[in-house]
């Protein structure tokens, strides 16, 4: 395989087969960013397709904004429109990483989104990924910590595309380098305090020692397929014995269940209650692993309730994680933490268990669901209409009893 315009462009085709009128890409002026940039203004010239390159500047060292104002004008001498987004956020002395990452996608969707653009093209290559492998498993990931990077994946609504992923560094360099293109050396690739820069430092010892990046490059790959098996697996068995309830809780088949194999009792659990809790926050394997291997008991986690019964296994949202109650006005559609509310009366809307308590169903889980109260006391009995929608979110209408 030759890495050149002619790979670029028929890998582009393979990622995207329908392209949108409008791109953009992140470039932070490193020897990766720059080169897909530079392929990706060539090929969306001959498209017709507008690009834009955005570039973050962290504000982490003092010479971040020089180099962002020397990165805008030499795209603007290649004819690339380019823009700054500027991080007003304070990083902190720990975990730099990780927050500036954060940051970073956060500032680079929002500007997709505001420009209507769907698709963000992100520069991470075959290094890339070596060293995200080495890092997960030095931190003790399963399957799918230490599969390799997606080249298509959805962040805050817009999908970020990475065509790099099984090109080299050396081959990136080797690009800019015939078309006569420097690039900027961050210090920061060179500072070991940067748990990356340890592990990109540690290759070559690792090389020496038989460990190849082609072999270790293979495993993600191999991973990846496995992942994909299990995770076919976990949505079949919540398709086959999950069942959702309008009122905001599932219920799983406990006989089923406990029939899984391990790793599948762990994916099921933990797609629930990333599903009903609503909670961006990671999940760690072992915590899993003993909450869930083995009989299951009553337990809090991940903002949700998971409580054991002769029905089966009850996971609902924590009622002291729902949200606060709401004014809801007649005829306005509010959201209101997963679910999606229409009013025909003005009242509050509040996580309270019902007057009428129902049967079968744990009281804790019941103080979870969804409770209207009305602005005025009325004779007539508010009825609640529940209807279920594709991604779980819940449509409630309220009107009054005839």
């Amino acid at each position: 395989m030759k890495f050149d315009d002619v790979y670029f462009e028929q890998k582009i085709f393979e990622l995207l087969p329908d392209l949108k009128e409008r791109l953009a890409v992140a470039v932070s002026g490193g020897s990766d960013s720059l080169c897909l940039t530079l392929m990706l203004h060539e090929f969306c010239q001959k498209q017709g397709i507008e690009l834009k390159a955005v570039t973050v500047d962290h504000k982490i060292r003092k010479e971040s904004s020089k180099e962002a104002k020397s990165v805008h004008s030499f795209l603007k001498k290649q004819g690339i429109k380019h823009e700054i987004l500027v991080n007003k956020e304070k990083i902190g002395d720990t975990k730099i990483e990780e927050k500036a990452r954060e940051i970073r996608y956060q500032l680079l969707t929002d500007y997709c989104q505001k420009n209507n653009i769907q698709t963000l093209f992100v520069a991470h290559q075959q290094e890339d990924q070596i060293e995200t492998f080495l890092s997960r498993l030095a931190r003790g990931s399963g399957i799918e910590g230490l599969s390799a990077m997606r080249e298509k994946v959805y962040r805050n609504g817009i999908l970020l595309v990475r065509p790099f992923l099984e090109i080299s560094k050396k081959e990136v360099e080797k690009y800019l380098l015939q078309k006569g293109v420097d690039w900027v050396h961050d210090p920061m690739n060179e500072d070991e305090v940067y748990e990356r820069v340890k592990w990109r430092k540690f290759l070559p010892v690792l090389e020496e020692k038989g460990l190849s990046l082609k072999s270790m490059f293979s495993s993600t790959k191999r991973l990846t397929r496995a992942s994909q098996a299990l995770f076919w697996y976990q949505e079949s068995f919540i398709k086959e014995a999950v069942s959702f309830y309008p009122d905001g809780y599932a219920l799983v088949d406990k006989e089923k269940y406990y029939l899984l194999p391990d790793e599948i009792k762990i994916r099921v659990m933990e797609a629930l209650l990333k599903r009903i809790g609503q909670s961006e926050k990671m999940i760690s394997l072992e915590l899993l692993e003993r909450s869930f291997l083995g009989e299951i008991k009553k337990m809090s986690l991940a903002s949700c309730l998971i409580i054991p019964h002769k029905r089966g296994i009850f996971i609902s949202k924590e009622p002291r994680k729902m949200p606060a109650p709401m004014k809801v006005k007649k005829g306005k559609i509010v959201e209101w933490g997963c679910f999606k509310i229409y009013s025909e009366l003005n009242g509050i809307i509040q996580a309270k268990a019902p007057l009428k308590r129902k049967k079968n169903i744990p009281y804790l889980v019941q103080q979870s669901f969804v409770f209207f109260e009305p602005e005025k006391e009325l004779e007539n009995i508010v009825q609640i209409e529940y209807k279920e929608t594709s991604d779980y979110h819940i449509f409630i209408k309220m009107i009054k009893k005839s």
